[in-house]
């Protein structure tokens, strides 16, 4: 059905930057992970093999899934009715632990790469914050220079008012000499 589709597209977290850029931020996760645990406790080399092939297969789908997903066409058309070619979108596949990360990489050595060369950004909880972290100081820095910007625009309507003052004082000033001498005459 139609909304099951779009429910499908519909990614964890999406997050508005300034400059038109946009993360889509969309969590994968497997059951797998708890089987490769129990496996690994139970010192089941055989099992742990298996769970480790069946980790590597399902994040490969999950990466192909969110190169299938066309998010950009999602929020452009349910959110915000704009263009998506004037947004720089960014992808990120968000791995709930570190230690799944590691196993990943264990399994897959080249999913990060293969990733990347898909427009996909795989982030564990420690990347997130560190991107988060750092769109934090960029949000800031813009901020920064629009408020100087907006002092510079204030700073120069306060020299134009004194120079109105200078201009007018000094005329206040030649009509009070002038009063004082025809007072003295």
């Amino acid at each position: 059905t139609a909304s099951s589709e779009q429910e499908s597209k519909r990614p964890d977290a999406v997050l508005f930057f300034p400059g038109d850029q946009v993360a889509i931020i969309d969590s994968k996760s497997s059951p797998h992970f708890i089987d490769l645990e129990i496996a690994r406790q139970s010192e089941d080399l055989v099992q742990e093999k298996i769970i480790l092939a069946k980790i590597k297969e399902a994040f490969r789908k999950h990466l192909e899934s969110l190169k299938k997903k066309n998010y950009s066409k999602f929020l452009f058309e349910d959110l915000c009715s704009k263009n998506p070619a004037d947004y720089k979108i960014i992808v990120i596949m968000f791995v709930q632990t570190e230690k799944m990360l590691e196993t990943i990489r264990a399994t897959d050595p080249n999913f990060e790469q293969t990733a990347i060369e898909a427009g996909v950004i795989i982030a564990s909880p420690i990347g997130l914050i560190n991107f988060l972290s750092q769109a934090r100081i960029v949000i800031d820095r813009i901020k920064q220079e629009k408020n100087v910007e907006s002092l510079k625009i204030s700073v120069r309507k306060l020299l134009d008012n004194i120079a109105v003052i200078f201009k007018e004082s000094e005329d206040l000033g030649k009509s009070l000499n002038r009063a004082n001498n025809i007072h003295n005459k």
